[in-house]
């Protein structure tokens, strides 16, 4: 591993400084020629740990401005009285100004650098039966310079799933979730969070069942409707992450794709399996027929 001592100090004091959070990952980072293998593989999933809480609280931020905004536009028909256009107007203003303060000074806040990609690629799929927009970034990790940070979110462009079940309860079986790199990949720390429609809260009582691969990594879940001021979704919006380092770097020129990919069931449908390969997943089925897939790509030139 080739450290840069002088830039590691320097993002070690300003992160103290900025954000309390990244200490013992940062600290390890800054003397990591004195530790063992595994106190070092510790310190990374510890960092990757961390960069997932921030990611979430950011991406968590974007997702209530999208749901406020709904609320506000009477997207649901739902009558809003003026304390509550008041409230709702200054909480996204507050949340915006969070958002760009925290997207202008990413890297000094958190030490991540933003790899721009050369290629974005969408999979659409007939509205008929839903449909989901992708966002992927992939992160360089100034502070341990082998590490790496992918994420992909999903939105539901429609909410066909209200069409897919009548009350409330589950949206047939498990959903699936996947991100993968067509390299291999060593991981660190990953992460996993699904946000209702209306309120764009995260769902902590979701459990989530993870797959394994050496190009990356998958979730299963449970999707359901319940009830609220609106029938509720608890997936509209998901966020997902991935810590890892690359088996073997790739060299200057060369190109890294990594995907996501979302399955969606209902009726009697279940997701029972994932597969994570090089340059797309691909799902088992639990009584097959009433399913769909749909998937964003991001190809980044190093």
């Amino acid at each position: 591993m080739v450290l840069k001592n002088n830039k590691l100090l320097m993002l070690f004091f300003s992160t103290i400084i900025t954000l309390g959070l990244f200490v013992p990952s940062v600290e390890a980072s800054a003397s990591s020629n004195a530790l063992s293998e595994q106190q070092i593989a510790d310190a990374k999933k510890q960092r990757g740990d961390e960069l997932s809480d921030f990611m979430n609280e950011l991406h968590s931020k974007k997702i209530r401005i999208k749901a406020l905004n709904n609320q506000l536009n009477g997207t649901d028909g739902i009558i809003m009285t003026q304390n509550d256009i008041s409230s709702i107007t200054s909480e996204l203003e507050n949340l915006k100004k969070d958002v760009a303060y925290t997207e202008a000074n990413l890297e000094s806040l958190t030490g991540l650098v933003k790899v721009d990609n050369t290629e974005e690629h969408g999979i659409l799929l007939p509205a008929a039966d839903g449909q989901v927009s992708f966002s992927g970034s992939l992160y360089y990790d100034s502070i341990w310079t082998d590490s790496w940070i992918a994420t992909v979110d999903y939105e539901w462009v429609d909410r066909e799933y209200l069409n897919q079940r009548s009350g409330y309860g589950n949206v047939g079986g498990y959903e699936g979730f996947s991100i993968g790199l067509n390299r291999q990949a060593l991981t660190h720390s990953t992460s996993a969070y699904v946000y209702d429609y209306w309120e764009g809260k995260i769902q902590n009582d979701v459990q989530f069942y993870q797959n394994y691969s050496n190009y990356g990594r998958a979730w299963r879940w449970q999707d359901r409707i319940f009830a609220g001021s609106v029938r509720n979704y608890n997936s509209h919006y998901g966020n997902f992450n991935f810590y890892f380092e690359f088996v073997t770097p790739p060299g200057s020129g060369a190109k890294t794709q990594h995907y996501g990919t979302y399955a969606h069931t209902w009726d009697q449908t279940s997701v029972n399996s994932i597969g994570i390969g090089p340059y797309s997943a691909s799902f088992g089925w639990t009584n097959e027929g009433k399913q769909w897939t749909d998937a964003g790509q991001w190809i980044y030139t190093h």
